[in-house]
């Protein structure tokens, strides 16, 4: 359904903090019903989701010509197509279509924090530039830690109360307080390791457009360690302990990672290289699409140890 004085996005903005802008200049009281004359779809939408239904209904209220470009600079799409087979152009025409076809796997083991995330800097300037702060796109991806510009840890939550804005229905934001304890937020300290900085620098590379993301390349690299191009139904033994030996050598080194600050801790504290997504021979000879940072990470491990 298409709204009058639907806003264009400003610089940087997520598409989906136009929709709470929007909604919220209609009234406080009446922000869910008008959220939702633009979209049914507005609920648990979390910030670095990279398309659903909700997406293409603001996505909609734009003219033809401007989506493309709005598409690219406005939604994690961009970022999330550079690690699937598709180019983006045809993968937005896919999205607008049927927008669950894109399913990244095991991306909610890289939701850390649920929370839509912020720069305070970043918020004190736009209240001053255009009246009004909001919810920039880059500050969404997952894995993302720190401004690009001010170099400031990005906020998820309330140091307080621990008041997170975690639905588009919990009104608008970013603030400089919290709009549940009435405290003002306060910048994080935080020591970064060298591979804390090595994320961060793959997260800034990741939002910039030039960067690609070579899977065939990695995949050979880890062909090559097997000694077998293919995936068969039956393997034989001597194989079968070679893939469990070339597993071991990933798992050791990925758990020797503090990985602590980036991805969702395990049950019973079991380590990283005991989930699935990080299955040496599936990421080798299967095409899933998969979260970008397990994709970087067997990135690493390959020109750390392989290359």
């Amino acid at each position: 359904m298409n709204v009058y004085h639907f806003p264009a996005p400003f610089e940087g903005e997520h598409l989906l903090s136009c929709l709470m802008r929007y909604s919220t200049s209609r009234g406080r009281k009446e922000y869910v019903r008008v959220a939702k004359q633009v979209s049914t779809n507005v609920s648990k939408i979390e910030c670095s989701c990279y398309w659903r239904t909700v997406h293409s209904d603001v996505l909609n209220q734009y003219l033809p010509k401007y989506r493309h470009q709005i598409a690219v600079n406005n939604t994690l799409l961009s970022v999330y197509s550079r690690f699937t087979h598709s180019d983006f152009y045809t993968l937005l025409i896919e999205q607008l279509a049927l927008p669950h076809k894109l399913q990244l796997k095991y991306e909610k083991i890289e939701q850390l924090h649920s929370g839509w995330k912020w720069c305070p800097d970043c918020a004190v300037e736009d209240e001053e530039k255009y009246g009004v702060s909001y919810w920039r796109c880059e500050h969404q991806l997952s894995f993302k830690r720190r401004c690009s510009k001010h170099r400031t840890v990005l906020l998820s939550r309330c140091q307080c109360c621990d008041y997170a804005w975690c639905s588009l229905l919990q009104g608008p934001g970013p603030l400089t307080k919290c709009p549940n304890c009435g405290k003002h937020f306060s910048p994080c300290d935080r020591d970064d390791s060298d591979l804390d900085l090595w994320i961060e620098e793959s997260a800034n590379s990741i939002l910039q457009t030039g960067f690609e993301f070579k899977k065939v390349e990695l995949q050979e690299h880890f062909k090559a360690q097997y000694g077998f191009e293919e995936f068969k139904r039956q393997w034989t033994v001597a194989e079968r302990k070679h893939i469990t030996y070339q597993q071991d050598l990933f798992g050791k080194w990925l758990d020797t990672l503090d990985l602590s600050k980036h991805l969702v801790p395990l049950s019973n504290n079991k380590p990283y290289s005991q989930h699935p997504a990080f299955n040496v021979s599936a990421f080798t000879f299967k095409n899933h699409s998969l979260a970008p940072m397990i994709n970087i990470l067997f990135m690493r491990y390959c020109q750390e140890q392989l290359c």
